[in-house]
C-alpha cells in the first residue's frame, strides 16, 4: 500500500527500525510551549488511503523522559491532510530527559477500518457481561465449582476442605475463615448454598448473582475465592487434575 507524504524542509520521513515493526517513527521538526503543554510538529503531512486510519501512539521509550502524551492516541482520519502533531503534558518526574528536534518522539500505525451502518433494535443480545463497565472484568478467574447437596454434606467434600486448608497453612495461607467471616470455610459455603448453585451455572455475573441471592457483590467474590482456593471441584471418577500428583 502506497501512501502519499509531504514533508517540510529538514523534516524527516517516518521511518521503521526494523523490518518486522508495526509502527513508523516520527520524529521532532519543531518545538513549541503552549498552554503549559509542548508540542511538537514532525513536519509530515500525509493522505490516508479511504478505509484505513493512521494512529499516533506513544514510544515506549516515553517512560525514559519527563512526557507523557496528552490524548494518548492520535487519529488520523482519510480527510486530515495537516502536519502531524504530538501534545506532551508532564509526569512527576522532572529529572528524566525532554524530547528535543530531531529525537524520535512517536509513531504512527496504519489499521484498516470497517465501514458499518447501525441498525437500530429494541433489545441486544444477551451475554456474560452484560452492560458491567469500567473494571467489571477485574475479577480472578477461578475453577467453575460444580458442588451438588448430597456432594456437599458428604463427609469426603469436608475432608476435602480439610485437606484445602492443611494444604494452604503449609503454603503459608490462612484461609480458615473467609475474611471478615466467623464463620470456617465449610460453614461458610454451607450458609451461601444458593450463590455455590449460581456459581455453578455459571450464567451470570458478580452483580448479577448477587441480586438474584440478595447478598453483596463482595460475599459472591467471597464463597467464589474460598471454593477456588481450596480447589472444591465436581465429583469425577477421575484423578483431580487439580491435586498435586
Amino acid at each position: 500500500m502506497f501512501v502519499n507524504i509531504k514533508l517540510k524542509k529538514g523534516a524527516q520521513m517516518p521511518r521503521k527500525s526494523h523490518n518486522t515493526d508495526a509502527a513508523f517513527d516520527l520524529y521532532a521538526h519543531w518545538i513549541e510551549y503552549q498552554q503549559g503543554m509542548m508540542v511538537i510538529g514532525t513536519g509530515v503531512h500525509i493522505e490516508v488511503p479511504n478505509g484505513h486510519v493512521g494512529l499516533v501512539f506513544p514510544r515506549s521509550s516515553i517512560t525514559n523522559t519527563i512526557h507523557r502524551m496528552a490524548n494518548c492516541v492520535g487519529v488520523i482520519d482519510p480527510g486530515y491532510t495537516g502536519e502531524i502533531l504530538a501534545k506532551y503534558d508532564s509526569t512527576w518526574n522532572t529529572d528524566a530527559k525532554r524530547y528535543e528536534i530531531g529525537d524520535r518522539c512517536a509513531q504512527i500505525l496504519f489499521l484498516k477500518t470497517l465501514d458499518v451502518q447501525f441498525a437500530e433494535v429494541e433489545e441486544l443480545a444477551e451475554t456474560n457481561r452484560g452492560n458491567g463497565g469500567y473494571g467489571s472484568t477485574n475479577e480472578p478467574v477461578h475453577f467453575t465449582v460444580k458442588i451438588d447437596d448430597e456432594w456437599r454434606c458428604s463427609e469426603e467434600f469436608k475432608q476435602r476442605i480439610k485437606d484445602g486448608m492443611q494444604k494452604a497453612k503449609e503454603n503459608g495461607k490462612h484461609i480458615g475463615r473467609p475474611k471478615g467471616s466467623s464463620l470456617n470455610a465449610h460453614e461458610f459455603t454451607e450458609k451461601h448454598k444458593v450463590v455455590v448453585d449460581e456459581l455453578q451455572a455459571g450464567n451470570n455475573s458478580i452483580r448479577e448473582i448477587a441480586e438474584i441471592c440478595n447478598v453483596s457483590p463482595n460475599t459472591v467474590m467471597k464463597v467464589k475465592n474460598t471454593l477456588a482456593e481450596l480447589k472444591l471441584l465436581q465429583r469425577l471418577d477421575i484423578e483431580d487434575p487439580f491435586l498435586d500428583s
